[in-house]
C-alpha cells in the first residue's frame, strides 16, 4: 500500500490541468477575418490525451471530424440529400486543436509552452515559437466560473497565428472514458473519398 500512494501522486500530478479524457458541448464563433462577422456553428467534442479528438458539428457546416496519433478524417455530407457524404483521409495525427490540449496539460503555471498572465476569472497563455509551431496558436484566453479548474470554463479565446480568431463557448464537461474505436472514422460505403 504505501508503494501505490506514490504512484498515486506521481499519475495525479501527470494527469495536470486538463483531464486524461473528457467530453464538452461547445459553441464556435468564428470572425470572417474580412467582414469581421461572427459564424456560429454547435456541436460536441471528445478530447483523450494524447492526441486524440472526435468532434461532430452540427448546422450548416455540419462535419464529423476524428483525429488519433496515426490517421485524420474530415467527413462531410453530400451537397443535397441522398448526396453521398464528402471523406479526406490523412495519414497522421492532425496537431491543431488536440495538441492544444495536449500542451494544456501543463496547467495555468508559466512553462516551456506557454506564459501565464492571470486576471480574476481568467488565464492568459501566450505561446511559445515552437509550441505556435505544433498548434498554430499564438495566445488564448481560458475564462472560469468559480475555481479555476477544467471544469469550470466557460470559454476559450483562441488566437492563432494566421489571424483566425475563435471563441469556444464551452458546456456540460465532463470527465468521460471512450474505447479506442470511438477515436476512428467508420467511412460511408458509397462515400467520396480523398488521401492527402
Amino acid at each position: 500500500m504505501k508503494k501505490l500512494i506514490p504512484l498515486l501522486i506521481i499519475s495525479n500530478m501527470a494527469l495536470g490541468f486538463v483531464p486524461r479524457s473528457f467530453s464538452t458541448q461547445y459553441k464556435q464563433i468564428v470572425k470572417n477575418q474580412l467582414t469581421g462577422t461572427p459564424k456560429e456553428s454547435t456541436g460536441k467534442f471528445d478530447y483523450e490525451y494524447p492526441g486524440k479528438l472526435r468532434l461532430e458539428q452540427k448546422g450548416s457546416d455540419a462535419l464529423v471530424y476524428v483525429t488519433n496519433e496515426k490517421t485524420t478524417w474530415i467527413k462531410r455530407d453530400g451537397f443535397m440529400p441522398g448526396d453521398p457524404a464528402e471523406v479526406i483521409i490523412h495519414k497522421g495525427s492532425d496537431k491543431g486543436l488536440s495538441n492544444f490540449f495536449d500542451l494544456l496539460k501543463s496547467g495555468l503555471k508559466s512553462n516551456k509552452n506557454y506564459k501565464v498572465k492571470d486576471g480574476a476569472n481568467y488565464s492568459v497563455l501566450i505561446f511559445t515559437e515552437s509550441s505556435v509551431k505544433s498548434t498554430g496558436v499564438v495566445e488564448t484566453k481560458l475564462t472560469f466560473k468559480g475555481k479555476k479548474e477544467f471544469s469550470n470554463i466557460t470559454s476559450i479565446d483562441i488566437n492563432y497565428a494566421d489571424g483566425k480568431v475563435v471563441k469556444l463557448v464551452l458546456s456540460n464537461v465532463k470527465n468521460e472514458s471512450f474505447k479506442a474505436k470511438h477515436f476512428i472514422l467508420n467511412v460511408p460505403k458509397n462515400a467520396n473519398v480523398s488521401y492527402q
